[in-house]
């Protein structure tokens, strides 16, 4: 470690950002600060690596010198940067983050929806519902998980238009976000994306019925098992048996 922080300062570039990522990969607290330091390195590679290392070592002191790098002039150290929030277990980073959301770059934005995700932060709720409507499909990706990580009830009215996202698998998330939340309101939204064109999406639509468990989706999941895959019928019949274990329809 101590001849690795000193690496940090070698006139090579290359030497600098390896050096970082080593620090990164040992994941010793001793490095931190010589890591803070080398988030104003000149070259951009050094300070995305520092910023990576950071964040896989996870101690809070970085946090404040994380944030700043979300400003960084290169997209690749914003991201980074933002990623490493999201290995930090510190609630104050998801201001910064919501921020990040709004990002120029799309791999910015990504990280700072998957940062959200694990931080869970319900402040984030808003700004993750105008991720849903984001360009990047897997940034909708991120932020409709993220969404179901938090679990409040205010995305549901956004995650069942999402339900008819052109995209299959933001549908697929949608369907699972909405029976992790678990609100019956979703239920009705839930029975029409058991016609949906893909196999996957009837699936999940059916198991997250299953989830909230309201015994007004039951006939819906009856009709279900008529459904011509035979996988989306086997999950129609998994979902009625949570909501109402008298039909026992496959009892063995």
């Amino acid at each position: 470690v101590d001849a690795l922080i000193l690496a940090l300062s070698d006139e090579d570039s290359t030497v600098r950002s390896n050096a970082a990522e080593a620090l990164g990969e040992i994941g010793d607290k001793t490095a931190v600060d010589a890591l803070i330091l080398a988030l104003s390195d000149e070259n951009s590679d050094v300070r995305s690596r520092a910023a990576e290392a950071l964040g896989k070592i996870g101690d809070k002191t970085a946090v404040d010198a994380l944030i700043l790098a979300l400003s960084d002039e290169n997209s690749t150290v914003r991201s980074r940067a933002a990623w490493a929030l999201g290995g930090i277990d510190d609630k104050t980073v998801a201001d910064a983050l919501i921020l990040a959301l709004s990002d120029e770059n799309p791999d910015v934005r990504w990280s700072a929806a998957e940062a959200l995700w694990k931080i869970g932060n319900k402040n984030a709720v808003d700004a993750l519902i105008l991720a849903l409507s984001d360009d990047d499909l897997s940034i909708r990706w991120q932020a409709a998980g993220a969404l179901g990580e938090i679990g409040d009830k205010i995305a549901v009215d956004a995650l069942i238009l999402a339900l008819s996202d052109d995209d299959l698998p933001i549908r697929w998330r949608a369907a699972g976000t909405l029976g992790e939340i678990g609100d019956k309101t979703a239920v009705n939204a839930l029975i029409l994306a058991l016609s949906d064109e893909s196999s996957d999406v009837r699936s999940r639509a059916a198991d997250a019925l299953g989830e909230i468990g309201d015994k007004a989706a039951v006939d819906a999941l009856i009709l279900t098992l008529s459904d011509k895959d035979l996988n989306v019928c086997w999950h129609a019949i998994q979902a009625i048996e949570k909501i109402d274990l008298s039909y026992q329809l496959c009892p063995n």
